[in-house]
């Protein structure tokens, strides 16, 4: 009878043994595949922040563009500026000389 209680111990003790091991090894996978997915998840937004820089530097090269032609923009305005200044000045000379 002794012996009985030993044996039904010892196999209670092994199915639930088992059982916890089962449920670990659950686990363990269920982790390992919710890393995997955050790797790839990590991966992708590196890839598109990688394309954002790329956009933004694309971006900063055409502003500095414009600048520089709003600038030569600018310099021909004021050269255009003082020529038809010159024009007035010599159609007054003109107009007063004659």
């Amino acid at each position: 009878m002794e012996m009985e209680k030993i044996s039904n111990g010892s196999k209670e003790l092994s199915s639930k043994g088992l059982y916890m091991i089962d449920t670990l090894i659950k686990a363990i996978t269920l982790t390992q595949n919710v890393v995997n997915e955050q790797d790839i998840a990590v991966s992708e937004t590196k890839e598109i922040f990688s394309e954002i820089l790329k956009s933004i530097e694309f971006m900063i090269k055409k502003v500095d563009e414009i600048k520089i032609s709003i600038s030569d923009m600018d310099k021909k305005k004021k050269s255009t500026m003082s020529k038809i200044e010159n024009i007035s000045f010599i159609l007054e000379q003109t107009a007063s000389a004659s």
